[in-house]
């Protein structure tokens, strides 16, 4: 069985990087890792973005031949995100730690990985964008950010905008799993307050498919050494939506988006609501992977096979 090892983890400093709220990052680095051959005229690229808590080291066990990236054919850029503890992060950066670490978005994230792959890659358009979870908001919001540079967008289990209900059960999963130890708290504000009755179930449930995709119960948050690193990830999360550039409205954000995308979605997702990625990619005619997955948000680690079938025959087309 083709099982692809971690490759080796390379750098770039960005330099001073200003972020959307006007603060910078200075000597700003971003990790990352490729997987596959770069073709002559580099147009067998897909960038890939990691999910929240996610380091690029984790994609490897979707590379290779019947799986989600076939290396033989695409080059994987595999990039790490702000706040993962391998790229700049309030546990590594030389003089902001912890929560001096400034706030970023989730289009900082994207911004970050353009500058990588145009400034240090010389890759001026990619064959498609692909992420899994918070790696899907990235594409969608690579897809609106820099609607020529990719040719194709692959979402899974991501989200064009977080609902008020997906915020309430991250708010309260942060406020369970960030403070013991680290004295983090997301504070009293309205996403975490008067959670409705039915909410306890959905964020057991919740809870538990997070748990399922880092699949070693707390430690996932000891691997980044600094309780702030979740946090400033949690904030990219929560404020996660496409269409705030374009008077938050999603109609004007679709219409910027001039590639193919398709979404995947697991209907029994509850970290991530399936309702707004299906609803706005019928409003665009694309088309939806729908996983009826007892899996819920880890799905793609569940069907990963299925996935990869689908995806594979989307690029390929």
């Amino acid at each position: 069985m083709w099982l692809a090892l971690a490759s080796i983890l390379l750098s770039f400093s960005l330099g001073d990087f200003k972020l959307q709220n006007g603060q910078t990052i200075p000597d700003c680095k971003i990790t990352y890792r490729t997987y596959g051959k770069l073709n002559t005229d580099k147009s067998n690229v897909i960038v890939i973005p990691t999910w929240y808590n996610g380091r690029s080291e984790d994609m490897a066990r979707f590379v290779g031949p019947g799986r989600l990236i076939d290396d033989t054919k695409y080059y994987a850029v595999v990039i790490d995100a702000l706040g993962n503890g391998s790229s700049s992060s309030p546990s590594n950066h030389p003089t902001l730690r912890g929560n001096s670490f400034p706030t970023f978005t989730v289009r900082d994230l994207v911004e970050t990985q353009h500058q990588l792959l145009t400034k240090k890659l010389g890759i001026q358009r990619a064959h498609a964008v692909l992420g899994i979870s918070m790696g899907g908001m990235q594409a969608y919001e690579w897809m609106t950010a820099y609607p020529n540079f990719m040719k194709k967008g692959v979402p899974i289990v991501g989200t064009p905008e977080m609902s008020a209900k997906d915020i309430q059960l991250w708010t309260s999963h942060f406020k369970i799993f960030a403070r013991p130890g680290g004295g983090v708290d997301v504070g009293t504000g309205e996403e975490g307050e008067a959670l409705s009755s039915e909410i306890p179930q959905a964020k057991k449930t919740m809870l538990e498919q997070l748990m399922g995709m880092a699949n070693q119960g707390l430690s996932m948050y000891r691997r980044f050494m600094d309780p702030f690193n979740p946090l400033k990830q949690f904030d990219a999360i929560r404020t996660h939506n496409i269409a705030k550039p374009f008077n938050n409205s999603l109609t004007t954000a679709g219409e910027k988006i001039k590639v193919p995308f398709l979404a995947v979605i697991a209907t029994t997702d509850t970290a991530v609501s399936p309702d707004t990625p299906r609803s706005f990619s019928n409003s665009l005619n694309m088309p939806v992977l729908e996983l009826e997955s007892k899996c819920g948000h880890s799905a793609f680690k569940c069907d990963h096979y299925t996935i990869a079938a689908v995806v594979k025959k989307f690029l390929d087309e």
